[in-house]
């Protein structure tokens, strides 16, 4: 099991690192995509950590799952009433 806090984050940058070859073959505006969401990883490293787990997959998929709301979110109050 992962544990928290640089355990965490260096279990998180493995994780990362499996990906590389993926983003390998991305189109550039892909690649612009996938970067964005290693640094939102990067960023919530410290929360992510904070609720012990076997696989730091799960807490990446729970990081782009946050983001995509809190993105929704900001657009929706954009919008006009």
């Amino acid at each position: 099991m992962v544990g928290s806090g640089s355990n965490f984050e260096r279990a998180l940058e493995a994780e990362m690192a499996k990906w590389m070859g993926y983003r390998g073959v991305l189109r550039k505006d892909e690649r612009w995509a996938f970067d964005s969401m290693m640094r939102s990883f990067r960023a919530q490293a410290s929360a992510l950590g904070a609720v012990p787990r076997s696989n730091p997959l799960e807490a990446m998929f729970m990081s782009v799952l946050l983001e995509h709301q809190r993105k929704t979110r900001v657009s929706e109050k954009k919008k006009p009433s």
